[in-house]
Parts: structure tokens; sequence; C-alpha cells
């Protein structure tokens, strides 16, 4: 990038009509909520539960799977309280 910008700069290249970009703003962008029609509310709701589902099977058979490789039982209770706490959401009701 900096041999680049050397050469843009050197050969002038912006005089014979090699567009330039300019300064680029540094960090990441300001966060916020994004704009979202209230006609796609459903779709969007019905996809984020075939995530969540899909999600939480895998990650059912994971356990399943090293459950049968080290014989031991899994609680279903509990597997759910330990992906909670790997969300970070377990306190949000307290």
């Amino acid at each position: 990038m900096t041999v680049a910008a050397l050469i843009v700069k050197v050969l002038n290249l912006e005089r014979i009509g090699v567009k330039i970009i300019g300064p680029v703003p540094a960090g990441p962008p300001p966060l916020r909520l994004p704009h979202l029609p209230s006609t796609l509310v459903p779709s969007v709701l019905a996809e984020a539960a075939g995530v969540t589902l899909i999600s939480f099977s895998s990650m059912m058979l994971t356990a399943r799977s090293f459950a049968s490789k080290n014989r031991y039982d899994i609680s279903l209770d509990r597997v759910c309280r330990s992906s909670v706490s790997l969300l970070g959401i377990e306190n949000a009701n307290e």
C-alpha cells in the first residue's frame, strides 16, 4: 500500500486521470442499529429462529459426541446453562 501511494505521488498519476480516494477515516465505524423496514421483520425473525435451531442442534450433537467418546452422560439443562454462560447473558435477569 505504501509503495502504491508513493508511486501515485511521485508520478503525479492524479494529473493523468488516476482517481485517488484521499484520507481514510481511522478506526471502526460507530455502532448503530441498522435500518430495517417493518415488512422485513417477520422474515428476519423466522431466519434468526432457523439459525438458532441449527446452532443448538449442532451444539447438542457435538456435546453428545464428546460424551460418547469419553463415556459420560450429558444433561440438556446443563448444556443449555453452559451455552448461555458462553454467550455472556447468564445474569441478564438480575
